[in-house]
């Protein structure tokens, strides 16, 4: 062609980066070939970290494709030809639109232009593309196959606890590996994930790197990665939802816990789970908690996971449901309150006690000298009376006496950290405890109320 052209180019890269491939190698391979060939350029497109196997995604691409139509544009030039695209419908239908612009597509590396090619190459060359595409990530799959049975870890995710040295290999950082086998032991020891990320976090141990809070989502993750145990596994779910560890490392690393250690944890786990599967479809505020609309009793519909009013089965009312996890988390933290003003109030009986105690031993001690100072009483009988009153103001004071607290397991806190929810709902049976909401969804507890008796 003669006279001055104007293009526009487009450069690309995918997730791993390869330095010939680069961002700013493409530019540079654009530019030298414009200088060299008297081209105008009038703009490089670029999208960073885009797969070339879909448009979504890739703004600049789409951009540039607008621009060819709407504009005076007479070359579209790359540095790679799978630059454009790699898949073979989106690559030919691209070339096609600029063949019918009459707009030249030139890769500078392959020394290709489509002013040279017919229809048929066209459609070979986006095939050729998409084909190379392919075989390059299945020789990445099968490269990270070796290089993790070879005991490399290459992910860029490293597991808690674990840095890896030059060479990729696992090795231990022992301040976080520490914290690893304390979540495994604490766990052993009945504590539940909540509760352990509360105490690490308490403790200010928190991951430095992220500088994120502990959570039972992040104790679970640490307390289900069996690569802790000193082989690099795969994790796969079977079809009843368990995990499945799929070992794809011949070569050890230093273990944080046992084989033996993760195995026990698993188990408790999975009793755990199958456990909070019956807890899930258990409705326990069936019949205690009552509709806000009509008063009447509601009951639970597992496969909805909410509550609906009784009435509402005849469709005559528009009673409202409510969620079940919404709902029973509200009573939850209801009763914890509960818990603590009943030991407030308990404590403060207690006090009141001792308050009358106390003075009823003075009065009697003032009594009993009187007695004495009249000749009512014996030295012997007035020492022994008042050895008697002196021991009990002593054990008085030293709070050994008439202190009736509310044991642990009395609490429905504890009744709720067990996950025992029928035990929940016959207490609150025994004790008469109704409930409803309000359109804010608060909490109201139902007291001397005709629905609730």
């Amino acid at each position: 062609m003669k006279g001055i052209r104007i293009a526009v180019g487009y450069a690309r890269t995918s997730g791993i980066i390869n330095p010939k491939s680069s961002i700013p190698t493409q530019m540079e391979t654009i530019k030298k070939y414009c200088q060299k060939n008297n081209i105008i350029l009038k703009h490089i497109f670029v999208d960073e970290c885009k797969t070339g196997t879909k448009v979504e995604g890739r703004n600049q691409y789409q951009e540039m494709k607008k621009l060819i139509k709407t504009e005076q544009i007479d070359m579209v030039i790359v540095a790679f030809s799978d630059r454009l695209a790699r898949d073979s419908y989106e690559f030919i239908l691209t070339m096609n639109d600029m063949v019918e612009q009459g707009i030249e597509f030139v890769s500078v590396s392959e020394n290709l232009t489509s002013h040279f090619m017919s229809p048929l190459q066209i459609v070979m060359m986006g095939l050729q593309v998409e084909l190379e595409n392919k075989q390059r990530n299945q020789r990445i799959i099968e490269s990270s196959r070796e290089k993790f049975r070879q005991g490399k870890f290459i992910y860029t995710k490293k597991p808690y606890g674990y840095d890896v040295d030059k060479n990729y290999y696992l090795i231990i950082k022992e301040d976080e590996a520490a914290i690893v086998r304390r979540i495994y032991e604490e766990f052993l020891k009945g504590k539940g994930t909540t509760l352990i990320a509360r105490e690490l976090n308490a403790e200010g141990l928190y991951n430095k790197e992220k500088e994120k809070p502990w959570s039972n989502v992040k104790v679970n993750n640490i307390l289900e990665h069996k690569t802790y145990t000193g082989l690099i596994y795969h994790k796969e779910k079977d079809e009843d939802g368990n995990f499945l560890y799929i070992p794809v490392s011949d070569r050890e690393h230093p273990a944080i816990v046992s084989v033996d250690m993760f195995e026990d944890v698993q188990r408790i786990r999975q009793k755990s789970s199958r456990k909070k599967k019956e807890v899930k479809n258990f409705h326990f505020l069936s019949g205690i908690l009552m509709c806000p609309n009509c008063y009447s009793k509601m009951y639970g519909i597992a496969e909805r996971g909410i509550y609906a009013c009784y009435n509402k089965k005849t469709n005559l009312t528009r009673c409202p449901t409510v969620d079940k996890e919404k709902i029973e988390s509200l009573v939850f933290e209801y009763l914890s309150e509960m818990d603590s003003v009943r030991q407030v109030t308990s404590q403060q009986k207690n006090q009141s006690n001792k308050e009358k105690e106390y003075k009823k031993i003075m009065s009697e001690k003032e009594q009993c000298e009187v007695k004495f100072a009249k000749a009512l009483l014996s030295l012997e009988t007035f020492e022994k009376n008042m050895e008697i009153l002196n021991h009990q103001l002593k054990e008085l004071q030293e709070g050994r006496d008439l202190l009736v607290y509310i044991t642990d397991d009395d609490t429905y806190d504890a009744i709720i950290k067990k996950n025992d929810l029928k035990q929940l709902k016959e207490r609150l049976n025994k004790e008469q405890l109704n409930f409803t909401f309000n359109e804010k969804m608060e909490l109201i507890q139902l007291e001397n109320h005709p629905a609730a008796k």
